[in-house]
């Protein structure tokens, strides 16, 4: 059995089995029977604001913590999502917030959905200065895999040592499927924007930087991909069993 695909999958099937923990995978959560979530806005503690908003990790060196978060920049234009960068703001939550922008809310486009079409842009105004207290802001491209690295290398460590919230407007991301592998977004996408998603698709730009930089060759990528859906496959075709198991016994035992 390939566990690493028996997961995956098992988490979009929803499976009830040893292989997941279904109330913190997300697909998992229309299959579990009583999900309570209790936000505050008033984040008394920074375990609130991680876990309960953002779903963050913590990690503390030394007492010195920062939260890791993220969130998909269509969710960006709840109101939700505004009080709490504000509130995280005013209380210099020591945190990274990764904003991850396709130009998409499921279908939609940012043009209808976000003002000028570019959060970081219309947040500016958080970010810290002379006159006051607020956030430090990057952007990067998520194609471009060194600036991504430098990018949340210093992140982390203006969060971590100076204590203040820090925003990443991760721009330039793909959907190789589309929302999901039951949607089709060559429906509302243009040509153009296709053949630009598949010239930027983040694993072939790795690719090219690995081979760059002498990591590895071409022929040893293409080896990869190989093993690697296989290994997709057969981690699906498991999960599908485990997931099939649960009410071909039901008919069985009654």
């Amino acid at each position: 059995m390939n566990h690493n695909g028996n997961v995956l999958f098992s988490s979009y099937f929803s499976c009830c089995c040893e292989c997941i923990n279904q109330s913190r995978i997300i697909p998992g959560f229309y299959n579990i029977d009583v999900v309570t979530f209790s936000v505050g806005i008033t984040l008394k503690t920074l375990e609130d604001f991680g876990d309960i908003f953002f779903s963050c990790l913590i990690f503390s060196n030394d007492g010195n913590e920062v939260a890791w978060g993220t969130i998909g920049n269509a969710s960006t234009s709840e109101g939700l999502f505004f009080e709490t960068i504000n509130a995280a703001g005013v209380l210099q939550v020591p945190m990274v917030i990764s904003i991850w922008d396709d130009e998409y809310g499921i279908s939609v486009g940012a043009e209808y959905q976000t003002t000028k079409e570019n959060i970081s842009e219309i947040l500016k105004g958080f970010q810290r200065d002379s006159k006051g207290k607020g956030y430090d802001i990057y952007v990067v491209e998520a194609w471009d895999y060194p600036a991504l690295i430098n990018t949340f290398t210093t992140a982390g460590k203006v969060a971590r040592e100076e204590h203040v919230p820090v925003m990443i407007h991760v721009k330039g991301m793909t959907q190789p499927q589309g929302h999901s592998t039951s949607g089709s977004h060559e429906r509302y996408k243009s040509k153009e924007r296709l053949e630009w998603e598949k010239n930027h698709d983040c694993i072939l730009k790795f690719g090219h930087w690995m081979i760059e930089q002498g990591i590895a060759s071409q022929e040893e990528l293409d080896e990869l991909t190989t093993r690697a859906k296989k290994a997709a496959r057969d981690g699906k075709k498991e999960a599908w069993k485990i997931y099939q198991s649960v009410p071909k016994q039901a008919r069985t035992e009654s």
